[in-house]
């Protein structure tokens, strides 16, 4: 890892600033969604949470996701803000705080275009109910992931030893953690894939493996 770069990243003091919303957001889920919350965490266990909360209505847009969602936005942007600093270090010029910004709001504008796009989707192939579900299987999975990766990636900014090892081993555990995410997508909406096979195929590659294209080729 470029340590120069992210030893003045470590030095920036809305990094502080910024982790510390995350906690407080949830805290504030803790507080008002004490027992959801914990079924989200152990939601690779238990099938409880897609049993209690499936049904509800908003699906997507509510409080509790509205809150999860916002913490996920940041800490994907503080992980993707380390993977610039290792391997697009020329980004990274006087203001990392700027880039962040940047970072930030592209990551909370992909997810609405996608969900958008999905919702088009669903409703041009007569499916709109079943991805709205879907969707709702998918972020919920991935609000899982990051609280996981979330204590490693602390540990990435204020461990100034080793933590070239420790964001190498957060990025193979998030990793890991979506192929997982994926299987058990699969699993969870294994009925309703079966039946809608073919439009679930297009809508496959037009919002999963488009995308991942997409950050791979600006990536490299």
């Amino acid at each position: 890892m470029n340590f120069l770069k992210l030893n003045l990243l470590l030095n920036e003091d809305w990094i502080t600033l910024v982790f510390l919303v995350i906690f407080l957001l949830l805290v504030v889920a803790k507080l008002i969604y004490k027992e959801r919350l914990f079924e989200l965490l152990i939601l690779f266990f238990s099938k409880k949470y897609f049993l209690k909360y499936s049904k509800e209505s908003p699906l997507i847009f509510n409080g509790f996701n509205t809150l999860l969602f916002t913490v996920l936005t940041i800490i994907l942007s503080l992980f993707l803000l380390v993977f610039i600093v290792e391997y697009k270090p020329e980004l990274i010029q006087n203001q990392s705080i700027y880039l962040f910004i940047k970072i930030n709001f592209g990551v909370a504008l992909f997810f609405f275009f996608r969900f958008f796009l999905g919702y088009v989707l669903g409703v041009l192939f007569d499916v709109k109910q079943e991805q709205l579900l879907l969707s709702f299987s998918k972020i919920s999975y991935l609000f899982n992931n990051v609280l996981f990766i979330l204590p490693f990636l602390l540990f990435t900014f204020f461990i100034k030893k080793h933590n070239f090892l420790v964001f190498q081993f957060t990025l193979f555990l998030f990793s890991t953690l979506l192929i997982i995410r994926y299987i058990f997508i699969f699993r969870t909406n294994k009925s309703l894939l079966h039946k809608h096979w073919s439009n679930f195929f297009l809508y496959l590659c037009a919002l999963e493996i488009a995308p991942l294209l997409l950050i791979l080729k600006i990536v490299i």
